[in-house]
Parts: C-alpha cells; sequence; structure tokens
C-alpha cells in the first residue's frame, strides 16, 4: 500500500520500527544515510512526527527519508 506523503508527514503521524527496523538498528548490515538511521532510531511508536521534529529531529529530506524506510519495511504507521 502506497501512502501519500501528506499522510506520511502528517503532524500527528506516529511510526514504529518493525521487526525489519529492529534488526536493523542492531546489525547496521543495510546502508541507510545518517538521516535515515536518525529516523529510525528515533520511531518507537509513542511519539507524533511533529514532536520529534521539534525536538530536535531535523533533516532536509525527511519526506524522503520516512518514505524510503516505509519502502524498506522497516518502519510502518501506528493506527
Amino acid at each position: 500500500m502506497e501512502l501519500s506523503s501528506a499522510l506520511l508527514l502528517a503532524d500527528d503521524a506516529v511510526y514504529r520500527r518493525t521487526r525489519e527496523g529492529q534488526r536493523e538498528l542492531v546489525s547496521e548490515s543495510f546502508r541507510l544515510s545518517a538521516s535515515e538511521r536518525r529516523f529510525l532510531s528515533a520511531f518507537t511508536g509513542h511519539t507524533a512526527l511533529r514532536v520529534l521534529l521539534d525536538l530536535g529531529l531535523h533533516s532536509s529530506d525527511a519526506g524522503q527519508a520516512i518514505s524510503r524506510l516505509v519502502e524498506l519495511g522497516m518502519i510502518e504507521l501506528v493506527e
């Protein structure tokens, strides 16, 4: 299922790591950019995207990083 950019970057969007994402944090086997790795480590399934951005998780390519992590199956939106 492909998600729209508006949904991916909604202020109230909450992401959690999948099993694959958790494995990646431990093994660092996949070549993620520094930005992608920061986002991956920040997504715990409890904090809205806007709060994380306000707390300093800044990235000029946030949309691209989040989209790629979703595509790779490393994070998912919490419903």
